[in-house]
């Protein structure tokens, strides 16, 4: 079972990534042809805004004590679960 700590690393590691992944959506969405923009847009609007609750989430979970900080990592490892594959969803629409 991972330690508080390790689980506040990894999970610090996903946020970063989607930060890099969201740079890379915005620079494609914005050379890709005009309807895939507008999808592109709206897709990463979406994206943002759950990686925004998702931030919130991982910002409780920091400040958490012991007994609540399990609950709310197994939340957050659906949650990053569920990101992470609208987020691959998102970049392999682009790549058309």
């Amino acid at each position: 079972m991972e330690k508080r700590d390790e689980i506040i690393e990894r999970l610090k590691k996903q946020l970063d990534q989607w930060n890099r992944d969201l740079n890379v959506l915005e620079k494609k969405g914005s050379e890709a042809r005009e309807e895939l923009r507008t999808a592109a847009e709206k897709q990463l609007k979406e994206l943002k805004d759950r990686r925004k609750e998702f931030q919130a989430r991982f910002e409780e979970l920091q400040k958490s004590g012991e007994g609540a900080w399990k609950e709310m990592a197994q939340g957050l490892d659906k949650a990053s679960d569920a990101i992470k594959k609208s987020f691959e969803k998102a970049l392999e629409h682009l790549k058309d």
